[in-house]
């Protein structure tokens, strides 16, 4: 995740102050979104911002790999992945189901159309859980030179 809240708490007492602060906010949020698009232009954007980004084990690792799998760096994606193998984590559910998925992953590295649809899985899984419809084309809708199906 990139990004965070971009303004601060309002506290209004009726709709008439409500209506300003929304507009302020959605203009806000608005130039987020397109900074963001731009700074995330292409999927070698996204990839060295990832790597660039691993600040500490799980997470950032997780997608760093995911990233250099797809984009059929292979290699330095196995290497991430076993650095996740090797992560003692606290044992909480997600940390391990984090793990599990990715040495699935991993497993299926040499198999590119397998490793993409195994992501494509994923990010749909995690689409559902917020709330957002499938997407089975976000991996092409960003002009990468990710491996092909």
């Amino acid at each position: 995740n990139v990004g965070y809240r971009v303004g601060d708490f309002a506290a209004v007492e009726n709709a008439e102050q409500f209506a300003p602060l929304i507009a302020q906010m959605a203009m806000r949020a608005a130039q987020e979104v397109q900074a963001l698009k731009t700074k995330f232009k292409t999927f070698e954007n996204v990839l060295d911002y990832l790597v660039q980004h691993i600040t500490h084990d799980g997470w950032p690792v997780s997608h760093a790999a995911i990233a250099m799998g797809l984009a059929g760096e292979i290699a330095a994606s196995k290497e991430l992945f076993r650095r996740l193998e090797a992560w003692r984590s606290n044992g909480a559910d997600w940390e391990q189901k984090l793990k599990s998925d990715s040495a699935a992953l991993a497993d299926l590295l040499e198999e590119p159309a397998e490793f993409r649809r195994a992501v494509l899985r994923i990010i749909g899984e995690c689409r559902a859980l917020n709330g957002l419809p499938r997407d089975l084309h976000c991996l092409e809708s960003i002009g990468s030179s990710i491996v092909a199906h």
